[in-house]
């Protein structure tokens, strides 16, 4: 993860996962969820809806190789310990 994120701000794919990931809400199914890299750029669970209803987004983020989502559960678990993030709703599954 370290020695890709020089990468992908230079190249403009950090900004791209920023606008396509933000805004999401519902059910995602992330496919091929490596180690998780894309999880801190889904909006907060505390963030509302426009009628201050929560936008009750749920990801169950898959991956074929089991090493690469046992990192990702690394990361669901710092990130659940975060303020931004407290109350995640995550489930990764091989």
């Amino acid at each position: 993860d370290k020695e890709i994120g020089f990468s992908e701000r230079t190249s403009g794919i950090l900004g791209f996962r920023k606008r396509l990931l933000g805004n999401c809400t519902g059910k995602v199914l992330e496919v091929a969820a490596g180690t998780g890299r894309n999880l801190e750029y889904y909006p907060s669970p505390s963030v509302t809806s426009g009628n201050n209803k929560s936008i009750g987004l749920e990801i169950v983020a898959t991956d074929f190789n089991k090493e690469m989502l046992i990192e990702a559960d690394k990361k669901i678990h710092k990130m659940r310990n975060n303020s931004k993030h407290n109350g995640l709703n995550v489930v990764t599954r091989v």
